[in-house]
């Protein structure tokens, strides 16, 4: 159980699982597993990006499975164990379907705090049943910037790279409060001299 201070700060979680192998059949999968896939393709089928260009084709057949939409928790170990509790039980069919191919567990997580230990942390029973499928693991994590009002014309990045450089800085939430400091008179702030900065965040 992630704790709330942690939860806030998360956006965006799913966990998604593959089978592909060269002579896979989805609809058999589908059938076998009694599971419906998110998403499946044919060896042969189109492959198309998210735009819609083709970009060839698909040279194994593949059948997916994901929690989005389903599990609305921001604990990925609630993603893990919804998806294992479902797939554990058909271990051998799936084994058997991804012979001569492979399986695998995608992470996506989308946080607007990812710093040194912030990411998600994988419990022991999730690893277990990720082990017993036999699959791989990758994961796609992003920060994502959100903003209160019109977005920063320069962000505290820009301020952090000028203030590596030697250069004072100051971060304003809005262009008005930074030319009002910027221009103020020297007995209110600093004057602007060689080597300082101002930036709107």
């Amino acid at each position: 159980m992630i704790n709330e201070v942690h939860a806030s700060h998360i956006r965006r979680v799913y966990v998604e699982f593959s089978i592909e192998a060269p002579e896979l059949e989805p609809l058999l999968v589908t059938e076998r597993l009694g599971i419906n896939p998110s998403q499946f393709a044919r060896r042969g089928d189109e492959r198309r990006n998210y735009s819609g260009d083709t970009l060839g084709l698909e040279e194994n057949g593949w059948w997916q499975v994901r929690t989005e939409g389903i599990v609305v928790s921001k604990d990925i170990n609630e993603h893990f164990h919804f998806l294992l509790d479902r797939l554990l039980p058909h271990r051998d069919k799936i084994l058997g379907f991804a012979k001569g191919g492979n399986t695998y567990f995608g992470v996506l997580w989308q946080s607007t705090y990812l710093y040194a230990g912030t990411g998600p942390l994988i419990d022991p029973k999730s690893l277990a049943g990720v082990a017993m499928l036999a699959a791989s693991m990758g994961f796609d994590m992003y920060q994502i910037n959100e903003f209160v009002g019109e977005p920063p014309m320069v962000n505290g990045f820009g301020a952090l790279v000028a203030r590596n450089r030697g250069m004072d800085t100051e971060v304003f939430s809005n262009r008005k409060d930074a030319l009002a400091w910027l221009y103020a008179a020297p007995s209110e702030t600093a004057a602007l001299t060689p080597g300082s900065a101002r930036f709107t965040a």
